[in-house]
């Protein structure tokens, strides 16, 4: 049976009792090409979520917005990247984190988000050729996720922005305020496999050279991510199992957060270190056993920066009522 899943990802899933079950359910459902139905997904997004890290080994969680049609899919195993279709508000604007590292032979995470349907497919890829008009996308893993926890918006319009980012040296008001109104996030984690601090490695999200990333979806009501002194709290709400981002912290403590503000068109931008609390006692949520602990070193707001102006939120009906 193929093996798809790395050391951390088996680890979490043993704790969890699903460890035997999840090996046949990834082999089944993990790929390392784009079926149909996902080439034609990515072809149609209006933004697409980043994952990576700076020149400094940051990791951060990024987002790409542009026309539909800027990500095209020339064949099952690769996605290319339009950069004359892009708006001016992504991760190559002037000060984003992962501006700096999209080279050729980076590791980047992906992750396509459909708000109005819920639908939600990710893909790892390296980057190949890098010219004027394109990005070269190679993929390495595709997978889609389930539409569990996501907030249903629709697009109302197009309105022009006027980005700019406010660096953090801490968490401000404005930042804890975003944090505690927020329904929508994203989490970018690393596996470095038998490259730098994970030795003996070889399996990992990057294909066979055992380095890649994840951008995964986390979602809830307003309130859903706690604050305890330089501590966020984010649950782990009963998933897929499949753990990506939970088995490369256990592994890696780098971590990205996104907190979207789409009442503002805004976003804050987090880099630190996390950890996975698995003690019950110790995870403070509500018939929660699992939690992410995270803290914060680096990060930023980027304000009036997302081009779509969105309708109010249809809750998901998962999202617990209190946490």
């Amino acid at each position: 049976m193929r093996d798809v899943f790395h050391p951390g990802e088996k680890l979490l899933q043993e704790h969890c009792g699903v460890g035997e079950k999840m090996q046949s359910i990834g082999a089944r459902v993990i790929r390392d090409y784009m079926p149909e139905q996902h080439r034609a997904f990515f072809a149609q997004q209006h933004q697409i979520l980043v994952g990576g890290e700076d020149l400094g080994g940051n990791v951060w969680a990024s987002v790409v917005y542009g026309e539909p049609g800027f990500l095209s899919s020339p064949d099952p195993q690769r996605l290319l990247l339009s950069t004359d279709r892009l708006f001016s508000t992504t991760v190559f604007s002037s000060g984003d984190p992962l501006a700096s590292s999209l080279n050729s032979h980076s590791h980047l995470g992906l992750l396509g988000i459909e708000f109005e349907t819920r639908r939600r497919n990710r893909v790892n890829v390296t980057v190949g050729k890098v010219d004027q008009t394109n990005i070269d996308l190679h993929v390495s893993q595709s997978f889609g996720n389930c539409p569990k926890y996501i907030q249903q918006r629709k697009i109302l319009a197009r309105q022009p922005v006027a980005p700019h980012r406010t660096a953090l040296g801490e968490l401000t008001e404005e930042a804890l305020s975003m944090i505690d109104r927020a329904d929508t996030l994203f989490l970018a984690s690393r596996y470095l496999g038998n490259h730098r601090s994970n030795e003996g490695v070889t399996l990992g999200r990057g294909g066979e050279e055992g380095v890649g990333f994840d951008v995964s979806h986390r979602g809830g009501l307003p309130g859903f991510v706690r604050y305890d002194g330089e501590t966020l709290w984010i649950p782990d709400y009963s998933g897929n199992n499949f753990f990506n981002t939970l088995g490369n912290l256990a592994l890696d403590p780098k971590l990205g957060l996104l907190v979207m503000d789409f009442d503002n068109r805004s976003y804050l931008q987090l880099s630190g270190d996390a950890e996975v609390v698995t003690n019950e006692a110790d995870v403070p949520f509500r018939e929660l056993s699992r939690a992410i602990a995270f803290r914060p070193a680096l990060g930023a707001i980027c304000h009036d920066c997302i081009p779509w102006v969105y309708s109010s939120p249809d809750y998901s009906p998962f999202c617990p009522d209190k946490v």
